[in-house]
């Protein structure tokens, strides 16, 4: 005997199943979302231990969650729809469709009405057994096409997110298969799939970000989890400590093409500083023509580093260091780089011309108390609105950074099981 569990709002059911959780659909969900409730032990010999309650094995989120989710993982919204309604239109084209239905079958005007109409029904599978045979039937068997074809229950979930508000409430409710013996109250289905999806499927797995070093990683982190909480869980960062690795522009080249002839199968974001070396760096990894889900990048121009104090030969000057000297902590803005300078911005200072054409390498003063600083804040706040605005922008910067990244480097829909994956 099996037992149910169903991912829902209020009002539609988006996806259901039995007795055990698809991978792919706890994926969309991490630690935060769970809520295991317990009653307190029984008197009861005959019934020693926990007493489940209703509702006790229950994902919690919202519409806005899990679309920035499944969008991080090649599932966005308007794309299921943009795909599943050229689905529709290709089959429509095809001859054995172009025929004029028999009396009395059921036509659902164009592709896109038909898409309409199948979602709606897929959503009220469980309340419409009243409706009249041949149309239900009908849609079933387009549903059914539709969700066989992409092969993933995120694309059927991502289609029925389309229109929803963003604040409507969704449950992943596996009550019924706990209290049935599928899962044990200990287990944690998503941290389950993201270990076995990690190692066996490209676009489930983490996107690895190779830094230039232990700061610039720490900062990223700290700054998705407060810009973009919603997919900080799908980022990992190398250790520096726990591998004792050095860092600097070799290091971020040196591993990014070792994970690239290691035919590793996660996304990969190189991250340079946005220096002289970084650049010549940054270059030097394009030229080499990693794999599609590689990306490099270097980090964004700074408009008030277009005029910034320096230190050269001929001693103090103004210069634009963008692409000479950017640095993480730049990223902050520049009242926290003046805690670095004594209430004024710590200079750049040039070390001299490297690569072809040679551009000028600089590099900040009095890093170690803007770090401080940076730190410090980071550590305190909850949510961006806890942080100083240029922190806050700071954080927003290296999110959408991030993310652009990361989209420009979209995992297919299908899996190789797809009968598309030919195509």
């Amino acid at each position: 005997m099996g037992e149910y569990w169903d991912l829902r709002t209020k009002q539609r059911q988006l996806y259901w199943g039995k007795n055990y959780v698809p991978d792919q659909v706890a994926l969309l969900f991490a630690d935060g979302d769970l809520e295991v409730r317990i009653a307190p032990a029984s008197d009861d010999e005959e019934d020693p231990g926990n007493t489940f309650v209703p509702d006790v094995f229950v994902y919690r989120s919202t519409v806005a969650t899990l679309r920035a989710r499944l969008k991080i993982q090649g599932f966005d919204v308007e794309r299921a729809y943009a795909a599943a309604l050229t689905h529709l239109e290709a089959e429509q084209d095809d001859d054995e469709y172009r025929r004029e239905p028999p009396p009395g079958e059921p036509t659902f005007g164009t592709p896109r009405e038909l898409l309409r109409t199948t979602t709606r029904w897929a959503s009220r599978q469980d309340r419409i057994s009243s409706i009249e045979g041949r149309i239900n039937e009908a849609l079933r068997s387009v549903w059914q096409e539709l969700i066989e074809a992409f092969d993933d229950p995120r694309f059927a979930i991502a289609l029925q997110l389309r229109g929803l508000r963003s604040s409507t409430a969704v449950t992943l409710d596996l009550s019924g298969v706990l209290m049935g013996g599928w899962l044990a109250p200990t287990d944690r289905p998503h941290v389950a799939a993201r270990a076995r999806l990690t190692s066996r499927v490209n676009s489930a797995g983490s996107i690895i970000v190779v830094t230039e070093g232990r700061t610039d990683a720490t900062l990223f982190s700290r700054a998705l989890q407060l810009a973009a909480p919603e997919v900080a869980p799908q980022f990992r960062f190398l250790d520096f400590e726990a591998t004792r690795t050095s860092g600097g522009t070799d290091h971020v080249v040196r591993l990014t093409t070792s994970l690239a002839a290691a035919g590793v199968v996660n996304r990969v974001i190189a991250v340079l500083d946005n220096d002289a070396a970084g650049n010549l760096a940054c270059d030097q990894l394009r030229r080499m023509q990693l794999p599609d889900h590689f990306l490099v990048t270097v980090l964004p121009q700074l408009p008030y580093a277009r005029r910034y104090p320096t230190i050269g030969p001929d001693g103090p000057s103004v210069s634009d260091v963008n692409g000479r000297a950017v640095a993480v902590e730049m990223l902050f803005g520049p009242a926290v780089l003046r805690t670095g300078g004594n209430g004024t911005l710590p200079p750049v200072r040039w070390s001299g011309a490297i690569g072809k054409p040679p551009v000028y390498q600089g590099s900040l003063e009095y890093k170690g108390p803007v770090q401080t600083a940076i730190f410090a804040a980071l550590e305190d706040a909850t949510t961006l609105a806890d942080l100083d605005p240029e922190i806050a922008r700071g954080c927003c910067l290296i999110a959408r950074m991030l993310l652009a990244a990361s989209g420009t480097i979209e995992p297919p829909m299908s899996t190789e099981f797809s009968p598309l994956i030919t195509l």
